[in-house]
């Protein structure tokens, strides 16, 4: 059986076990469990817990389907076996779940097929380069920015706007609209937002959540999208680390939240920073590595204004102003004493 089949049969096997009232409070543990080891596994229950409900839509029509419309005559109880709908009705259900499950084979069928070439499913996929920004208009108005080496998938859904960040780094500044919550999944991090400004970034403490404008709520994806639990309530000046078991939310000045989100303008901006961060922050946006050969020369503070992809123009100042030594190889610049 393929891999997206496994998580498709797992997820079902889930909706099963959710859907009953009983349904013990480890059960509930195991299922958090399972969502965060796999983005693929929250977006596969979401796919076809909305396929559900839309049955659980048409059973409400019962009644109706039934009666018939006006005009055609209705199905005699004797022609119905005892204890069961009129045979027109079972067939409208059955023909709609047959339909819902080859929709699905279909979806997974596109899904294996479409994972090497990058295509999104039932959406728009945004990738930048090493070194590259994007600013992208979404069909509600919405407004991303799209940091260096970064991927973004975008699906704007009738009852929410979903964003998944596969990696790297973006600003959302949402289109307000409380019918639909704007909902950012990042690893095993969602934050949920109607009308606001937020920064998102994959780093190595965790998924780093900055908020210029409004409130946004940060927690794991279930919490999130189906409102349980107690997500974290992050407001403007506010920046949450979600790490594997908390999050934990610290105020930023503007000075800060400037310097971090200069990366708009191309630009970065340190202010006391060692070499050694510097020099990872510049990685992240050119080929051309910067290594710390000398580890005093990694503790030298860094403050300044530099273009993000102009690496050469860093390095010169380092030369000039810090008596640091470069040391040019094929694919990377040491730096020492």
């Amino acid at each position: 059986m393929a891999p997206g089949e496994d998580i498709e049969a797992r997820a079902a096997d889930w909706l099963a076990t959710l859907d009953r009232p009983d349904t013990p409070a480890r059960a509930h543990a195991a299922f958090e469990a399972w969502c965060r080891a796999d983005p693929r596994h929250l977006a596969a229950y979401l796919q076809l817990l909305e396929v559900w409900n839309r049955l659980d839509a048409l059973k409400e029509l019962e009644p109706e389907l039934a009666d018939g419309p006006a005009g055609i005559a209705r199905v005699p109880e004797s022609h119905a076996v005892l204890g069961q709908r009129p045979l027109r009705t079972r067939l409208v259900f059955t023909m709609a779940f047959a339909a819902a499950l080859l929709a699905i084979a279909v979806g997974l069928a596109w899904w294996q097929w479409s994972r090497p070439f990058g295509l999104s499913i039932g959406g728009q996929h945004y990738v930048t380069t090493l070194g590259g920004f994007q600013q992208i208009r979404l069909a509600d108005g919405s407004v991303v920015q799209l940091n260096t080496n970064s991927e973004l998938r975008v699906r704007l859904r009738s009852a929410r706007r979903e964003i998944t960040l596969l990696r790297g780094e973006a600003t959302f500044e949402v289109a307000p609209d409380r019918s639909r919550p704007f909902i950012v999944v990042a690893g095993n991090t969602a934050v949920r937002a109607v009308g606001t400004v937020f920064n998102v970034e994959e780093a190595d403490a965790g998924v780093e959540v900055l908020v210029t404008k409004g409130v946004v709520a940060v927690g794991l994806p279930l919490e999130v999208v189906a409102h349980r639990g107690t997500p974290a309530m992050v407001d403007a000046g506010q920046m949450a680390i979600a790490g594997q078991s908390q999050v934990k939310v610290q105020s930023v000045d503007q000075e800060e939240i400037a310097r971090r989100l200069a990366w708009h303008q191309g630009m970065l901006e340190f202010d006391g920073q060692s070499l050694a961060d510097v020099a990872s922050e510049f990685n992240r946006y050119n080929e051309r590595k910067l290594v710390i050969a000398d580890p005093v020369v990694g503790q030298v503070r860094i403050g300044g204004y530099f273009r993000a992809t102009d690496i050469g123009a860093f390095v010169r100042v380092l030369q000039e102003r810090f008596g640091i030594v470069a040391i040019e190889e094929p694919e990377r610049t040491l730096l020492r004493r």
